[in-house]
């Protein structure tokens, strides 16, 4: 299996920079398991015999369609067979649905536990693990409303308990609305404040 992020990267609008990003971001998220999908459409191991043009469209797969995935109570995984049905024209066996669903998980999963790998690298790096800290997050993923992922922040906060024990539970995270336009703005005057103060003066 060929590494997707690579072509991730150089198929997004900027090519080379925020490759953290990239592997965590609900933009990307429905993409790299597309491309998973045509790399195993490539070698004839799926959907054998139908037309895929469909999934050819880069970020036409969503992330939310991960999460529905996911979630398919049904034993014949009947959510799965309607998102490739509909929006794909495709036929599903069961072995794929459930193979669809599995990769669906192990993507989330892994784009929740690395989102926590970089929390848990500033906690330690600033001290903050003993008397707790809460982390304001934005995007998609932490936005309940859409719907996009619901179980997202719960693994983040599985992983911290995985890496930090049950100190982990002091950091809390939650869905900060505008976040990266209101860190930026947090950033810049506390910049200010520590250049006035003498501090960094280099900035």
């Amino acid at each position: 299996m060929t590494n997707p992020f690579p072509t991730v990267d150089e198929t997004s609008n900027k090519p080379g920079e925020q490759a953290f990003e990239k592997l965590i971001s609900g933009r990307y998220l429905g993409e790299i398991l597309r491309l998973v999908i045509c790399e195993l459409i490539d070698d004839g191991v799926l959907f054998l015999g139908q037309e895929t043009y469909k999934l050819e469209i880069p970020y036409v797969f969503e992330t939310a369609f991960l999460s529905l995935m996911e979630s398919d109570p049904t034993d014949e995984l009947l959510m799965i067979i309607g998102i490739f049905t509909h929006f794909f024209a495709v036929e599903t066996t069961l072995a794929e649905r459930q193979f669809f669903r599995a990769l669906a998980k192990l993507i989330g999963r892994r784009a929740a536990r690395l989102s926590a790998c970089g929390i848990a690298a500033i906690v330690s790096k600033r001290g903050y693990l003993d008397e707790g800290c809460s982390v304001g997050a934005d995007g998609s993923l932490y936005n309940i409303s859409t719907l996009k992922y619901p179980g997202f922040a719960d693994r983040v906060h599985e992983c911290l308990q995985d890496i930090f024990g049950e100190k982990g539970k002091n950091i809390v995270t939650y869905y900060a609305e505008d976040g990266s336009g209101v860190g930026s703005a947090i950033i810049a005057a506390m910049t200010k404040l520590r250049e006035d103060a003498g501090l960094f003066a280099h900035v």
